[in-house]
């Protein structure tokens, strides 16, 4: 029976060949986009599940509570998780966490480069976490204060084949560390990251505050068991209290527990491992469901032209039928039709995923790759080639099955219903056409986002970190560089504008009558800050070393004022933690977070010994060589540190990465939507021209023209494309206005974007049809009614 069932298969899919061809092309690209897209959402759902007690392991984190609202901090004080620890026996382990943000120099023997990816770590944090071990012991890597671990990538770009253990490296030319393990590179779907880490131990050597007045250090822990973590918040809350004897109003912090699995997906914070953090598992529902509407498109497809070539196909059901064969026997031989065409499709998707993957991984950052070992891999496969061939062959099979012997065989019978193929055909493009509007709504956001006004010009100015001895001579490079022609201004500032750490609440002003309590943004930085990037003061004046007193002055941002609601600021007094003066100015508010955000209060003041980033704004059309001439200026100030320059405006950029990829993301699966359609509109187009092809040849022999004859066959399906709007312009209005709540600043719908999407498909769906209805308004009448 399965021998006879697949010879008969056979024998269709070659008898009718452009119709296989359409189908089995159509299945193989929606299958080669669905398994993509699971390949990407198992990574994402999979982010720091290779640890052992992932479902145990939590992070530390708070809700400070503050004028304005609560402010979400994924950082905590040093003492407080061995404080926590030692006082709930629910706790099994804790370990604390502080990345570099900046880069470090790595030196040995005569390798020299600037590596990302320091951090500082408790020894526990490698019993919480799973790392691999190549070389040296989990127990003992972090013993000694000068031990260091590497990965492998470090181990073989510094020491090649060299086992490194016991081996001393050089980090930013001073400290000195010797290498006591490597493990594996860390997978790409781990939310910590980082190539070296160094004992918790050499942050207190260095001096670095380990108080309870500084949230710098990520505190992670290990629960002995199953436990309902939330529970934890409220004892957090009461022990605090009593621990350290204060008011209810006194503890300004909810400290509480968050899930390892929910730090990837759901982490919403304004200070985070590496910057602010926003929840992103939206993105997951998005294209999981582009991964639907693209499998529902090519299941449609088949379902319309498998029910429009009934009628070719009814005689061999009669006769089936005639010679004995029950409607069961024939649903399972056209459901098996549709498996096989489906597995070939999924046979040539799988090799389509093969050639994409690389290219897919470079532009992600990903590293996804078909493992036929997973598990789930395996099953989600299995998943989408029995949804993609049930649902493509159910209907047809169905149908196809239920004709009358007596009929068919008379010639009585009607190739499917033509309303529901016009309801699959509408349901598809309206898909197609919510693509395409997503597509040019969000590639509008990401415009607004790169030509907002942020507040601050940022073009042309290029930046590096201190280091080395640059913070001795930073006065003498930048009155250098400020004599070279090409270079318009330099300064320096504790922060990156995209990116700041520095965040108090320890401030108070004069007539200040709250007793609540307001974090605000604090940056030390020079007297030409302000004019490098072209930020406006709206009351007062710049800082000005013409007055010597401006070294301890303060300018604030719009956003601070309102907050405190000062009326009049400027020559008012304002104190930061044990320093009162005066506020000179009040500038004119300047996006430095995502435009995710809202404004934030900030602070400006002179810092007494420079750190952190050096700006220098350069002349438009000098860039090349003016990046040559700083190059040579640093080399005669700072020569054993390499200077790496950066473009400021590329930073902005990547705070919208996410989106820039979404959007590019969107608009290649609107292509393949549209694709994919018309493809299926293309064999539709045929056979029905080919039906009527009598009817052609009566009314061009009554004198209608071809172009009347083309008409008379396109209107049917920009009727149907028409319809499909109407339907999917208010859906894509509804969830991309949804979208955009998600940012604090947003572009309006333009109308534009649906009315270009509408022209765009019905241009794209006439011209794949016009082919068809061209060859048939072409046919000579003599030809086609000779038989009559």
């Amino acid at each position: 029976m399965l021998k006879s069932y697949l010879l008969l298969a056979y024998r269709v899919l070659f008898r009718y060949r452009g119709y296989s061809f359409i189908n089995i092309l159509g299945l193989a690209v929606g299958l080669t986009c669905s398994i993509i897209i699971y390949l990407w959402l198992l990574d994402e759902i999979n982010y720091d599940r290779h640890n052992e007690n992932y479902e145990s392991i939590y992070r530390l984190v708070q809700d400070e509570k503050l004028e304005g609202g609560i402010y979400k901090v994924a950082a905590t004080p040093a003492p407080l998780a061995p404080l926590l620890m030692e006082k709930f026996p629910e706790i099994t382990l804790t370990g604390r966490y502080r990345p570099i943000i900046e880069k470090v120099l790595v030196t040995w023997k005569d390798k020299k480069f600037y590596e990302n990816g320091f951090g500082y770590a408790d020894p526990e944090l490698l019993r919480i976490f799973t790392f691999d071990f190549l070389h040296g012991s989990r127990e003992h890597a972090l013993d000694k204060p000068n031990g260091l671990i590497i990965t492998e990538r470090i181990a073989g770009k510094y020491f090649g084949d060299e086992n490194p253990i016991g081996k001393s490296i050089q980090i930013d030319g001073g400290f000195v560390y010797t290498v006591t393990a490597v493990i594996a590179n860390l997978p790409s779907n781990s939310h910590i990251q980082f190539d070296m880490l160094a004992p918790f131990e050499r942050i207190m050597q260095m001096g670095w505050s380990t108080n309870w007045g500084n949230n710098y250090y990520y505190a992670y822990m290990l629960f002995n068991n199953a436990y309902d973590y939330k529970l934890m918040k409220d004892k957090f809350h009461r022990f605090l209290i009593k621990q350290f004897n204060l008011q209810e109003k006194d503890l300004t912090s909810d400290f509480y527990l968050q899930p390892l699995s929910d730090i990837h997906l759901k982490s919403e914070f304004d200070i985070d491992l590496y910057s602010h953090s926003e929840v992103s598992y939206q993105y997951l529902y998005i294209f999981s469901t582009v991964a639907i509407i693209i499998l529902l498109i090519v299941v449609i497809n088949y379902m319309n032209l498998s029910t429009a070539r009934a009628a070719r196909r009814a005689r061999e059901v009669g006769i089936r039928k005639t010679a004995g064969a029950t409607r069961r026997q024939l649903i399972t031989q056209y459901m098996g039709e549709s498996f096989i065409l489906t597995l070939i499709s999924g046979f040539i998707a799988l090799i389509l995923c093969d050639l994409a993957l690389p290219l897919i991984n470079n532009f992600t950052g990903k590293n996804l790759g078909i493992h036929y070992s997973d598990y789930q891999f395996t099953l989600g496969l299995a998943g989408i080639i029995l949804f993609t061939a049930i649902s493509a062959g159910s209907y047809p099979s169905f149908f196809i099955s239920s004709f009358s012997p007596q009929l068919v065989l008379k010639g009585h019978v009607k190739s499917g219903s033509s309303l529901f193929r016009k309801i699959l055909v509408i349901f598809q493009f309206s898909l197609a056409i919510i693509l395409i509007i997503g597509t040019f709504v969000i590639s509008d956001q990401l415009k607004f986002l790169q030509n907002r006004n942020l507040g601050l010009n940022k073009d042309q100015i290029l930046y590096t970190e201190f280091s080395g001895s640059m913070n001795k001579n930073f006065s003498l490079f930048k009155s250098a560089l400020k004599q070279l022609p090409e270079i318009e201004n330099v300064t320096w500032s504790s922060d990156l504008p995209t990116y700041t750490v520095h965040s108090t609440w320890g401030v108070s002003w004069e007539g200040n009558t709250s007793s609540s309590l307001f974090l605000i943004h604090q940056f030390a930085v020079d007297e030409d800050y302000l004019p490098t990037f072209g930020m406006g003061i709206k009351d007062g004046r710049n800082f000005d070393f013409a007055y010597p007193s401006d070294s301890g002055c303060f300018i604030l941002n719009e956003t601070a004022v309102n907050l405190m609601d000062m009326k009049d600021p400027v020559g008012k007094w304002f104190r930061l933690w044990d320093n009162q003066n005066t506020i000179i100015g009040v500038m004119k508010d300047f996006n430095f977070k995502s435009l995710h955000k809202p404004v934030e209060p900030l602070i400006l003041w002179i810092g007494r010994d420079p750190f952190g980033f050096i700006f220098i704004k350069v002349r438009p059309g000098e860039m090349n060589r003016s990046m040559t001439a700083i190059r040579r200026v640093w080399e005669k100030y700072n020569p054993d540190f390499p200077l790496e320059l950066k473009f400021l405006d590329a930073e902005y950029e990547n705070l919208y990465k996410a989106e820039q990829k979404m959007a590019i993301l969107f608009g290649g699966f609107a292509i393949v939507a549209i694709f994919l359609s018309c493809l299926g509109l293309f064999g539709l187009a045929s056979f029905m021209t080919e039906t009527r092809t009598r009817e052609i040849g009566i009314r061009k022999a009554m004198g209608a023209s071809g172009s009347t004859v083309i008409r008379m066959l396109s209107i049917d399906f920009a009727t149907w494309v028409v319809v499909a709007t109407i339907i999917g312009v208010p859906v894509a209005y509804f969830y991309l206005h949804h979208w955009l709540q998600n940012f604090a600043f947003r572009t309006t719908i333009r109308p534009g974007s649906f009315i270009l999407a509408i022209i765009l498909v019905l241009v794209i769906a006439q011209l794949s049809v016009i082919y068809q209805t061209r060859k048939a308004s072409r046919k000579d009448p003599a030809d086609v009614l000779k038989y009559e």
